[in-house]
Order: structure tokens, then C-alpha cells, then sequence
């Protein structure tokens, strides 16, 4: 497993970059502290017809609310023919597997997602 980590300043619309593949932007920080991403391979089995590429296990010690917006760059190209078909999404897992997918930018290779707290995230591909 390869963690990072990153200092999350107090304020609004904070960004933090704790990997080079992972942001995110805490849309209020009440305190500061640090935001760590763990990237594994295995995790918690993804809904039947997905397949996960990387999990990310995020978490913060800074005191946050509000949403946060979670940014990852895939590891392999994303076409725009998944776009289409809605084939690729942001899993977070709280017990079950949850869609958080807010967009997907393929020429980017970016899926965005919007969560309320943090935990272990995937992105996923159905199987066609």
C-alpha cells in the first residue's frame, strides 16, 4: 500500500492534493490537519458488473463540513464511448457501495465525485 499525505488549511473551497492522482476541495474547514490517501488494490468487493481500477482510502484530521468534492485522474484511459454509456463511476463504500459520481471527464481521464464525509473510494467500470 502507497500512502501521502497533505496539510488542509482552514478556510472555504480548500484544496488539498494528498496524492498525485487525488484531489480534493473541502467546501469549509473549520480546522486545519492533515488529509491522507492510502491506494490499495483490494478493498470491499464492488456491486455485481464493476470492476475497480484502484481504491482510495481518504482520510482527514482536519475538522470539516459541508461537501467535498473528490477528483481522481484513472490510471488507464477513459473513452468517450464509457462517458457515454455511463460505464465509468465514483463508488465510496460505507458498508455498500454508494455512486457519489458527479462528472466524468474523459479527455482528462478525471472522474468527480461529491461526498459529505470521507472513506474508502473506487473507480469503477461496468462490464459491458
Amino acid at each position: 500500500m502507497e500512502a501521502n499525505s497533505a496539510l488542509t488549511r482552514k478556510g472555504e473551497s480548500i484544496g488539498v492534493f494528498p496524492a498525485d492522482n487525488v484531489a480534493l476541495i473541502f467546501s469549509e474547514v473549520a480546522a486545519e490537519g492533515f488529509t491522507t490517501v492510502t491506494k490499495s488494490e483490494t478493498r470491499p468487493e464492488p456491486p455485481k458488473g464493476f470492476e475497480v481500477e484502484q481504491y482510495y482510502d481518504v482520510r482527514t484530521t482536519a475538522k470539516f463540513q459541508g461537501t467535498i468534492e473528490i477528483r481522481i485522474i484513472c490510471a488507464s484511459n477513459i473513452t468517450q464511448a464509457e462517458e457515454a454509456e455511463k460505464r465509468i463511476k465514483l463508488l465510496q463504500w460505507n458498508g455498500k457501495a454508494t455512486d457519489i459520481t458527479a462528472r466524468v471527464i474523459s479527455k482528462h481521464n478525471l472522474v468527480i465525485g461529491e461526498a459529505r464525509h470521507l472513506s474508502i473510494f473506487g473507480v469503477t467500470r461496468a462490464s459491458r
